[in-house]
């Protein structure tokens, strides 16, 4: 599965980390304490800036990914609650959160060029 960076604000329990536990958080240096006594073992990216919006988190993590050779990766809000899989139209079928990814690289590995996807 790819890197998955869950960009999060004043949530320092972030329901999304419940279901991809492997990801990364990236918080404002303000908020790092808080998030870091809420989740002890979670790998947190502390921004460099607080107060800058969401355009800024998103270019520091393309800038972290390719100061890394992170060709692809995942930015997932931080307020799921649940993953869902649909059964045929016919049904909702309840889903990891690594599966719900896992499932998409799959469709997205069957187009030759894409730059972004999602869920």
């Amino acid at each position: 599965m790819y890197p998955v960076f869950i960009p999060s604000k004043g949530r320092p329990n972030p329901k999304t980390l419940r279901h991809i536990p492997d990801s990364v958080l990236v918080v404002e240096p303000q908020d790092y304490g808080m998030y870091r006594s809420c989740n002890p073992k979670a790998d947190i990216i502390i921004l460099e800036e607080n107060d800058r919006g969401y355009s800024y988190v998103m270019q520091f993590i393309l800038d972290l990914a390719r100061s890394l050779n992170i060709d692809f990766y995942w930015v997932v809000d931080d307020d799921f609650s649940q993953f869902y899989r649909n059964d045929n139209n016919k049904k909702n079928i309840k889903i990891t959160g690594k599966e719900a990814l896992e499932g998409a690289e799959q469709i997205l590995s069957k187009v030759n060029d894409w730059g972004q996807g999602c869920l």
